[in-house]
């Protein structure tokens, strides 16, 4: 639930194409859209997965710059969500 003054999240998501280069609001979004992020033993990479693509995407754990591809995957899960719920329609 949004505090006085804030924009509920469900329309601050979808009235804007998210453009985050901090990685743990990503990590967040991310999570929240259905995804998961597993470790890769031993190579300080990160594996995100998400049910709604077939591949996962393998990034390097140490950067805290979100790379573009994951951006565009969060996104496109943003808005095929939005196509497929009357509650971001207006």
């Amino acid at each position: 639930m949004a505090n006085a003054g804030e924009a509920p999240l469900k329309e601050s998501i979808m009235r804007n194409a998210i453009h985050t280069s901090d990685i743990r609001s990503f990590d967040k979004l991310w999570r929240q859209n259905g995804g998961h992020i597993k470790p890769v033993r031993r190579t300080g990479e990160s594996r995100y997965i998400n049910p709604a693509f077939p591949e996962s995407v393998r990034t390097n754990g140490r950067r805290k710059a979100v790379p573009a591809v994951l951006l565009s995957r969060l996104n496109t899960l943003i808005r095929l969500r939005a196509a497929h719920d009357l509650a971001y329609s207006e």
